[in-house]
């Protein structure tokens, strides 16, 4: 090795075999290197770490850059609140505080816009949402839809035939299964359910009357009637 000490100007420096060297001129710069490690600063501006697990650079107060040894990647800009970060797997993390945020991997994210948008993803989830407007989800079961004060759902896969209206708080239609068959108006003053076999009438949101079941003859008024699943609504 070889080595150089500059006294007039505070200067010290040294050569190594392997091509690595220390450099230092206080108080402004250092610099201390290695074959698996090094450190370098610019006071105060710049400084830069490596190391046998991460390597690190930073301008100071503006940015801040990491990098592990696994290939995941995180940034820091203070002056923006920002934090950036991407990891090897491919997941993704992105802040900038306070107003967005944003999570995601193979198979979950999460995306907010605060105070308007959110967007959720996650194996049995799909959700997007513009507040106060409404909001769209998938789910196992179905589509969801919310705009205001109204809702639909329709039914997919093992749930097809199955669908829901509300549009509150007039007036509620659906059916909770295929062969089945519910409506209310005024959020139950007045309904009547079919499920299955069995109907129901409702009235003043907590009177429920059973009626006759579906196929069976019933007396009214001295008639004979017979009801069956192919009525419209009764």
């Amino acid at each position: 090795s070889t080595t150089w000490v500059f006294p007039p100007l505070l200067l010290y420096a040294k050569t190594r075999a392997d091509g690595t060297g220390d450099a230092v001129l206080p108080p402004l710069f250092w610099h201390f290197g290695g074959v698996d490690r090094s450190t370098t600063v610019l006071f105060p501006l710049f400084y830069r770490l490596k190391r046998p697990t991460y390597s690190a650079h930073a301008v100071l107060p503006f940015y801040v850059h990491v990098r592990d040894d696994d290939g995941t990647k995180k940034t820091l800009v203070p002056p923006l609140l920002t934090y950036v970060r991407s990891g090897a797997d491919g997941s993704r993390s992105v802040t900038a505080f306070p107003l967005f945020w944003h999570r995601s991997n193979a198979e979950r994210s999460t995306t907010v816009l605060f105070p308007i948008f959110y967007r959720v993803r996650r194996p049995d989830l799909d959700l997007t949402a513009v507040f106060p407007l409404g909001a769209g989800w998938k789910t196992p079961s179905g589509n969801h839809t919310l705009v205001l004060n109204t809702y639909v759902f329709r039914g997919t896969g093992v749930h097809r035939g199955e669908w829901d209206f509300r549009f509150v708080p007039l007036i509620h239609v659906g059916r909770p299964r295929r062969t089945d068959l519910e409506w209310d108006f005024l959020e139950g003053m007045v309904g009547y359910s079919r499920l299955g076999v069995n109907r129901t009438l409702r009235l003043l949101w907590g009177i429920f009357i059973p009626m006759d079941p579906v196929n069976k003859p019933a007396a009214w008024y001295g008639a004979t009637l017979r009801s069956d699943t192919s009525a419209a609504v009764f």
